[in-house]
């Protein structure tokens, strides 16, 4: 669907591997539209390839669009001795099957580990990288996302349940993520949570970073949904927010 939109070294801000030091591949191109989306400038595909020119640095030249052995190139060249893994982020990476796997393939053959970040849009393409995968995170989205429209949330979160599956039977290090606004239901929540509970991997729910008008839930109602995640059947529940924008950090 898309090429990919940058590369650059920083840590993982979000989830249970936070604070791990990271090279971000950034797909482009996604089929869902959440409103707090921060990357909304590559939901279409990008006509070029922003590429950090030393590690933590900040400072990035624009080149043509690259291929899967490029990208592996200037991952290898930003790799520091902390690095934890490569994350594949977006945008979406499972909308790109025919970069995503040649892609894989290539780090794999490096000795990097790989952690992907998805929304879980396409179980089959799934199914085929499970093999190549370290770590995943795959976000589960709730109806005030406005992700897809109404008719199609359904849908979507069988995929990415169909997606979490898929991991955790290919033994891949996988865990949930729910981001909560200030309007989420509750009572939806919950019964997101006694689907995915039922998995087997840890839940993090985040609190939404304000944007615009999206707001965050209060303090009293994290921690209400933390309660309601475990008496739905989550032995693993984690609150945490997105650690790099408070460290001013890409």
């Amino acid at each position: 669907m898309g090429e990919i939109g940058e590369i650059f070294s920083s840590i993982q801000g979000e989830g249970i591997y936070v604070g791990r030091r990271q090279i971000f591949i950034r797909f482009s191109g996604c089929p869902l539209r959440c409103v707090y989306c921060d990357t909304k400038q590559f939901w279409e595909p990008a006509t070029s390839c922003r590429v950090e020119s030393s590690p933590g640095s900040g400072r990035f030249r624009t080149l043509s669009p690259l291929t899967p052995p490029e990208i592996v190139q200037e991952v290898l060249r930003l790799r520091t001795p902390d690095l934890h893994s490569v994350s594949l982020t977006g945008g979406e990476p499972l909308s790109s099957p025919e970069i995503l796997f040649p892609l894989l393939k290539g780090l794999r053959r490096k000795g990097l580990k790989t952690y992907l970040e998805t929304a879980g849009t396409d179980s089959r393409v799934m199914r085929k990288i499970s093999p190549l995968l370290n770590f995943a995170c795959v976000d589960l989205k709730l109806p005030d996302h406005r992700a897809v429209p109404s008719s199609k949330w359904a849908e979507l979160l069988e995929s990415e349940l169909d997606c979490i599956r898929v991991a955790k039977t290919a033994g891949i290090e996988v865990f949930a993520k729910v981001v909560v606004m200030k309007t989420s239901s509750q009572r939806i929540f919950t019964k997101v949570c006694q689907r995915a509970s039922a998995l087997g991997v840890p839940l993090v729910i985040q609190p939404v970073t304000p944007v615009g008008r999206v707001k965050p839930p209060s303090a009293r109602d994290l921690l209400r949904m933390s309660f309601l995640a475990s008496c739905a059947g989550f032995r693993e529940v984690r609150i945490i927010p997105q650690v790099h924008k408070v460290m001013g950090l890409p």
